[in-house]
């Protein structure tokens, strides 16, 4: 079994994945199952020549202002706000959006993917696991209609029984997909990706159906579910299911509509929740159901309800 980690934004080393990783062997072992071999994508280098926004917008406020003699917070507020989602978050987003920088994202995927089938020849499952933009790349990697043969998104199909025809590559089964933080919702405005293109490739499973588990934290607004969009019903053959974690933080419940929702500590705690799923004990254990295909464990999981 091989697990297939995709980042999302504000990621620029190969270790976010890991306390994870961890708490899934751990679920393994009491389940006395074999553990998966993980890898861990790492294409945020990409990244590195984003244009510095902020930059531009601070040069254009202090040129304001100087000329104006204005106070800023008069003409421009939150701008901690806007600053930490900008550098964080915005930027990264729409880099992938941009034509090449896209293609390049999708080439170094492309890339890891294959060594690591490479290095590991006999098995025949692959499982991948996105967050935030990542879930909205795999998406777009799989079942987007835009692209040419000549993008990586093909080379990467090639590899996966059920997407391609090409015979020259090491081939698996993709048996699961958990989504974690992803704003695929959002950004299928501007994918266009109809929901037909994923039912296609689910009608392909002949044995079981694809699995594939959309996790949305409670205080993460990046997150939402995805099954109405997708129109998934019955007669897909796709085990499909958008599952909510609750957020227990009685303190934060009750301060909340004192505070100051405009300032930093905001988006540090939108930030906080965003980035959570990665030590969590109840996704590590959602995802080790949907790796082991324990569907009944899966929907048996409420927001609250401790497991194991």
């Amino acid at each position: 079994m091989l697990v297939f980690f995709i980042h999302g934004v504000a990621t620029r080393h190969d270790k976010y994945a890991f306390e994870l990783i961890e708490k899934i062997r751990d679920d393994f072992d009491k389940r006395k199952q074999t553990k998966p071999y993980f890898c861990c994508s790492q294409w945020g280098g990409v990244l590195e020549n984003t244009p510095p926004l902020w930059n531009w917008v601070q040069q254009d406020l202090n040129n304001f202002c100087n000329k104006s003699k204005i106070d800023l917070g008069d003409v421009f507020q939150y701008s901690q706000y806007r600053e930490f989602f900008i550098n964080k978050f915005f930027g990264d987003m729409f880099t992938y959006l941009n034509t090449e920088d896209g293609k390049e994202i999708r080439k170094i995927i492309a890339m890891q993917l294959f060594e690591y089938l490479k290095k590991h020849p006999l098995e025949q499952e692959l499982h991948i696991i996105a967050h935030s933009l990542g879930g909205v790349i795999l998406y777009d990697i799989l079942f987007s209609d835009k692209y040419g043969v000549d993008d990586p998104a093909f080379y990467i199909r090639s590899m996966i029984k059920g997407l391609s025809v090409s015979n020259d590559q090491p081939k698996v089964y993709l048996r699961s997909i958990t989504t974690m933080g992803s704003p695929i919702l959002l950004f299928n405005l501007m994918l266009g990706i109809p929901p037909k293109n994923l039912k296609r490739f689910a009608s392909r499973y002949l044995k079981s159906p694809l699995r594939w588990i959309n996790l949305i934290h409670a205080s993460d607004v990046f997150a939402y579910p995805i099954s109405a969009s997708l129109n998934i019903d019955s007669s897909c053959n796709l085990f499909f299911r958008d599952k909510f974690i609750a957020s227990h933080n009685l303190m934060k419940k009750i301060s909340q509509p004192f505070s100051n929702l405009a300032g930093l500590s905001m988006a540090k705690g939108l930030t906080s929740s965003h980035t959570s799923y990665w030590n969590r004990s109840r996704v590590a254990r959602l995802i080790t159901a949907n790796l082991l295909g324990d569907c009944e464990f899966i929907d048996s999981v409420s927001p609250y309800r401790k497991h194991y």
